[in-house]
């Protein structure tokens, strides 16, 4: 015998109503904002090395003289020296020109760390505001890059 699924919150409200009430409002779907997507590799290497491949390449093809990120986005980078572990982020933001300090909402991250499991290194990249088109031309830059590429990649991207 086929299983009935349960009624949903409105529909049990209608039922349990007094007869003639005015039915409740509908229920509107909770949707949840989108969820910055992870794109991990791994990379042979030492991070120290790998930051510094990916630093020279985005501050040479992104914020370069006709980067697509310099107008309007900020760079901006923490790295530990390689006797603590070698970890790097890499922050792009929107750039605030209304504020002293103009690093604005963080837009993508690049973070590169040494991998427990294999002893090489991680690059995780992490697209949080820019658009989709913008942040995969971003990601393969940075593998790119990572894995000892140099210059800028022919992506399409208006800008690049």
């Amino acid at each position: 015998m086929p299983t009935i699924p349960p009624l949903s919150e409105g529909a049990t409200a209608a039922l349990d109503a007094p007869p003639g009430a005015a039915p409740p409002p509908p229920q509107q779907a909770q949707s949840e904002p989108p969820q910055p997507q992870l794109h991990p590799i791994s990379i042979e290497g030492r991070p120290t090395e790998i930051y510094e491949r990916i630093a020279r390449g985005a501050l040479g093809c992104w914020f370069g003289p006709s980067g697509a990120l310099k107008a309007n986005y900020v760079y901006h980078a923490d790295a530990e020296p390689p006797s603590k572990g070698g970890r790097a982020v890499i922050v792009i933001h929107e750039r605030d020109r209304s504020a002293d300090n103009p690093k604005g909402l963080r837009a993508y991250r690049v973070v590169i760390e040494t991998d427990s499991r294999t002893g090489g290194t991680t690059v995780v990249t992490e697209n949080l505001k820019l658009s989709e088109l913008l942040a995969a031309a971003m990601d393969a830059d940075a593998r790119r890059w990572g894995t000892g590429a140099t210059g800028c990649g022919a992506t399409g991207v208006v800008g690049w």
